[in-house]
């Protein structure tokens, strides 16, 4: 929202930061962002050096990653990893859909 003079603010969501899975069932997990300035938004794997210890390698994951379309997260778990995986995703905003690029989103 530069382009009116009001600093941008940055998108934020509410997805509950836990939750169990069964192995062996698929999942389509939405990730629901709100921006206060109405930008259309994305979302993506955060890199390494954005996560440290805590990247998902990608198990039988993937992620929508279209500018402004909805965030799903769609994973599979394997009998054969059982446990905790964490998964860090980076959502960010833009008003110029064309021009976006991975540095236009943020953490």
């Amino acid at each position: 929202n530069n382009e009116h003079g009001i600093i941008n603010s940055s998108p934020v969501t509410a997805s509950v930061p836990l939750l169990r899975l069964r192995t062996g069932c698929s999942y389509a997990i939405p990730i629901h962002i709100d921006d206060p300035d109405g930008d259309p938004t994305a979302c993506r794997r955060a890199f390494d050096y954005e996560c440290g210890a805590v990247c998902y390698t990608g198990l039988n994951m993937d992620i929508d990653v279209r500018a402004g379309m909805p965030c799903v997260l769609r994973m599979t778990p394997l009998e054969m990893h059982p446990g905790l995986h964490p998964v860090t995703l980076t959502i960010g905003d833009f008003n110029d859909t064309i021009n976006a690029g991975p540095g236009d989103i943020v953490s």
